[in-house]
């Protein structure tokens, strides 16, 4: 049996995006661990568009996922709510979000 790493929020680390990118090339890929990991964009890529360490493209498949529609939205919230159970502040900001829609 193998174990997969898995690896979530790399954009999370702040300043240390660029050791922890390295770190999965260095450490965990390098050694032939296989790795998921997850971040936003600007997580592996600089302000310029241009990945952190250009191995990333290399070595890895990156993915881009779509936005969720407005439906799978409210459901992803609605199973977030502790027993199904819809609240007011989520009934306003759903009210809110209608309003702004451009």
């Amino acid at each position: 049996m193998r174990t997969v790493i898995v690896i979530d929020g790399i954009d999370e680390a702040s300043d240390l995006r660029e050791v922890v990118v390295n770190m999965i090339l260095c450490q965990l890929y390098d050694r032939g661990h296989p790795v998921v990991a997850t971040s936003r964009p600007e997580g592996v890529q600089r302000a310029d568009g241009r990945l952190i360490n250009p191995e990333l493209g290399e070595f890895f498949t990156i993915l881009d996922l779509e936005c969720l529609t407005k439906k799978q939205q409210k459901r992803a919230i609605e199973a977030q709510l502790s027993d199904g159970n819809r609240s007011k502040f989520f009934d306003n900001l759903e009210g809110y979000s209608e309003v702004f829609v451009v």
